[in-house]
């Protein structure tokens, strides 16, 4: 089956009759000029029309170049439109680059923020534990020494008594809110916290939140040092982990101290003591 390429090509009589053609015409050009050669007229007509041809073809050339013109002039505002455009998208997205490093730096000064108060929080919790697991050794060896008594439980008891008199009962302002806080963690006896969310939500941050008072950090540090000496004696239970738990020697401490605090409080704590109840509320 021949190919379509094959079937297009001519054939050497064709081509032979292309060639007669073709000097047939020409030789009938040839005579046709030969013979209109002499007259002036035919000539004459020949070249006007000749005038008129190229002057049509060059008015055809000038208004082509007229809308040339004004097509390459629109096409040149659109590209410069369009390089408007692109400059004004560069300095935004430049601009929002420059946000944005902010924005990351900010985040980056916040986090080592929390990575330093975090390092304190726990590094006060070894140093806490270890100063005062060597206080409670010292306790233990005091009790002792103390002439034997018929009743452990009672002696115990009465020891941690006044343990916790000795840490709370006005030795500081801060000692006070921090029983308060205690004393409304016992008598909302439904809520259950982890002790440094204790901390955190029932004395830092409403005693921080006063005009006088000072930081948070710094009253989440005295807040720890409080718990820790607690924790270090048997009074309290509970860490980061471990809900807080009172002993019942601490409850009925707490009992007579809290509610003194609440009912009758100094002028200078007066402010504490109420920022520390609606913490509760």
């Amino acid at each position: 089956m021949q190919t379509s390429n094959s079937s297009t090509q001519f054939s050497r009589r064709e081509w032979w009759l292309l060639i007669a053609l073709l000097l047939i015409i020409e030789y009938w050009i040839f005579s046709l000029s030969h013979s209109i050669s002499g007259e002036q007229t035919i000539v004459n007509y020949v070249s006007f029309a000749s005038s008129i041809s190229s002057i049509l073809l060059a008015v055809t050339a000038i208004i082509y170049s007229f809308i040339q013109a004004d097509g390459q002039q629109k096409t040149a505002g659109l590209l410069s439109y369009q390089v408007e455009e692109i400059k004004r998208a560069s300095g935004d997205m430049r601009i929002s680059k420059d946000q944005l490093e902010g924005q990351l730096n900010r985040l980056g000064s916040v986090t080592n923020k929390i990575d330093e108060l975090t390092s304190l929080v726990g590094g006060k919790f070894n140093t806490m534990e270890g100063s005062f697991a060597e206080l409670r050794r010292e306790l233990t060896e005091k009790a002792k020494a103390q002439p034997p008594v018929q009743n452990i439980d009672h002696a115990k008891q009465y020891d941690k008594t006044l343990v916790a008199n000795a840490i709370l009962a006005q030795t500081t302002w801060n000692a006070d809110f921090f029983t308060y806080a205690l004393y409304r963690l016992m008598k909302d006896g439904n809520i259950k916290l982890k002790l440094i969310d204790f901390i955190s939500t029932h004395f830092a941050k409403p005693l921080s939140s006063q005009p006088e008072g000072s930081s948070y950090s710094e009253y989440l540090s005295v807040g720890l040092q409080i718990a820790t000496s607690l924790r270090a004696v048997g009074l309290l239970q509970g860490s980061a982990d471990v809900q807080v738990t009172l002993s019942e020697e601490l409850e009925k401490y707490l009992t007579k101290r809290g509610s003194l605090l609440e009912d009758k409080p100094s002028a200078q704590i007066a402010s504490g003591i109420q920022a520390i109840a609606s913490s509760f509320n």
